[in-house]
């Protein structure tokens, strides 16, 4: 796993078994400091998965400069439809690329290499009353937001023996 310096906001790279995940991507002045690392540094130029996790642009504004400059498979997000300039520069990005952004279902995964991935979209806190104002701005600030978990391997499979039992 590798974690980008994008300023503000988040930029991560995991590659395993030859297989490229890209989650989020900085602000858009960020954007080519994520490119530059998947060529320069990793030497990869074909994305098997792109997940933004949230439509705001401290976290989605670089990826369209990895859309654009490497050959991306499959593009996640929370939604598929968003106004803010910076959720529209990437879809026109994914759509000039003819990549359809993938909203994903309830107990989807993708498998990256040997690691399970897991995007699911986030839920909303229990215990809050729905009735209460501040539960319904948690609740539509978090339908917008995808959370991952990443299982590198089954365990029975790699573990020793000793750890199993």
């Amino acid at each position: 796993m590798h974690f980008v310096d994008v300023g503000q906001g988040d930029g991560a790279i995991v590659v395993c078994d030859g297989k490229t995940l890209v989650i989020d991507g900085g602000t858009a002045e960020n954007g080519a400091k994520m490119v530059e690392y998947l060529q320069n540094t990793l030497h990869v130029s074909k994305v098997d998965f792109v997940i933004g996790t949230h439509p705001h642009a401290d976290h989605i504004g670089g990826l369209p400069d990895v859309i654009r400059a490497c050959k991306v498979k499959k593009l996640y997000s929370p939604v598929d439809e968003f106004e803010a300039k910076t959720f529209e520069t990437m879809k026109r990005a994914a759509d000039d690329k003819k990549l359809k952004i993938t909203v994903p279902q309830a107990g989807q995964s993708f498998s990256l290499g040997r690691a399970k991935v897991v995007p699911a979209l986030a839920l909303v806190r229990v215990g809050q009353r729905p009735d209460d104002l501040s539960y319904e701005r948690t609740a539509r600030k978090r339908a917008e937001s995808l959370g991952i978990a990443i299982r590198p391997y089954e365990l029975d499979e790699f573990a020793p023996q000793a750890a199993i039992e």
